[in-house]
């Protein structure tokens, strides 16, 4: 029998995650469904944001992983030829991060050593930090990080990352997902357009379901876990002389392919999706500190995006969720189905994608030695 495998969600953890699976599986047919796909419908979180290969925060809410999933994710972009990644919307980047911590002790408490290691996070002096950037100007440290505290120090960082084009990558994923045929010329993967309630709609259809909904995955499997973050961003005009990521701690200039993606805010708890005028205020005089040659760019559009996070960090498991079986079903298993659970990634969901499909994949070949057990 074919296996027969659902992805509930088409952001992009779910799409990534289908690519994956597709890809190790070559014999198996994949359902991706979802209540809305990109570009037909703009609602989708994974088209709001920077799509930085990098995380700047850890703590409580960070899955210990993290850093190794993003690590796979850079290498799944160094990998791909450089033809492809432009049609995916890929790019390499520089970068320049900054950060106003207690000492190390501080700087530890938001982004660990480790981390900082894993992401070749190269330190550079307060000195040097303030003839690369306009930190030294009155009221723009106040401006970037306040509470400005007198105690703390300024920590800055060079690397080197990638920047992914959301309304280039989530087509190129949809189209690769297209594009894979059977053995017969039929298509390998279909998209549904559904809105899921609760997996044991899904325990009769298929052999394998993972689970990327999200911030409706929650609802889904009752995860009390899961909570908003709302984050806003501005787009404009690309911009001579804007050529690296510059981040300070929720100050972040990005440039992209098409636009120069700007923000932000880290607003945990709220889930409402309008335009707030005060935070691009905010966003706009931020980011000019920070990059003045933002000042006075053509403004392509604001929005806003809800990162789906976890308490207790994104949750990427596996899972034996109890079948009801119709009559005249034809499942691989017949007692348990197998549920991978790949959500709750908060602002990183860009960062560690790949990282976090080649997990799914891993845990999608374990259920067979699995199965003869139950």
């Amino acid at each position: 029998m074919t296996l027969k495998i659902a992805v509930i969600g088409a952001g992009v953890v779910g799409l990534s995650s289908a690519l994956c699976l597709a890809q190790n599986f070559p014999t198996c047919e994949v359902t991706v469904i979802a209540s809305e796909f990109y570009p037909e419908r703009q609602g989708i979180t994974s088209v709001h944001g920077f799509g930085i290969i990098g995380h700047r925060r850890e703590g409580l809410n960070t899955n210990p992983k993290v850093s190794d999933w993003l690590l796979k994710t850079r290498e799944y972009c160094r990998r791909m030829h450089p033809t492809v990644a432009e049609l995916a919307g890929i790019r390499p980047i520089d970068a320049i991060l900054t950060f106003h911590e207690k000492g190390e002790q501080g700087l530890n408490s938001v982004l660990p050593e480790r981390a900082r290691h894993l992401q070749n996070l190269k330190k550079i002096t307060e000195k040097q930090a303030k003839e690369l950037l306009p930190l030294s100007q009155d009221g723009a440290m106040e401006m970037l990080f306040p509470p400005l505290k007198a105690e703390h120090n300024l920590f800055a960082f060079e690397t080197s990352t990638y920047v992914i084009d959301s309304s280039l990558y989530l087509p190129w994923l949809k189209n690769e997902l297209a594009s894979l045929k059977m053995s017969n010329g039929e298509a390998r993967v279909t998209f549904v357009c559904r809105k899921i309630s609760t997996l044991d709609e899904l325990t009769s259809e298929f052999d394998l379901v993972v689970n990327c909904a999200g911030f409706n995955a929650g609802r889904i499997t009752n995860d009390p876990n899961i909570f908003p973050i709302r984050g806003q961003y501005i787009s404009i005009e690309k911009t001579i002389g804007i050529e690296k990521v510059i981040a300070g701690r929720e100050t972040v200039v990005c440039p992209r392919v098409n636009d120069i993606c700007l923000g932000g805010v880290y607003q945990e708890g709220r889930s409402d999706t309008q335009v707030d005028p005060q935070d691009t205020e905010s966003i706009l005089r931020r980011c000019e500190t920070l990059v003045p040659a933002v000042k006075g760019a053509k403004v392509l559009r604001v929005d806003v995006g809800i990162r789906p996070a976890r308490y207790g960090g994104a949750r990427l498991e596996l899972e034996w969720w109890q079948r009801n079986l119709k009559p005249s079903s034809e499942v691989l298993n017949a007692k348990k189905l197998p549920v991978i659970h790949n959500y709750g990634h908060g602002g990183t969901g860009f960062a560690v994608h790949w990282g976090c499909a080649l997990e799914v994949a891993r845990l999608a070949k374990s259920t067979y030695s699995e199965r003869a057990k139950l």
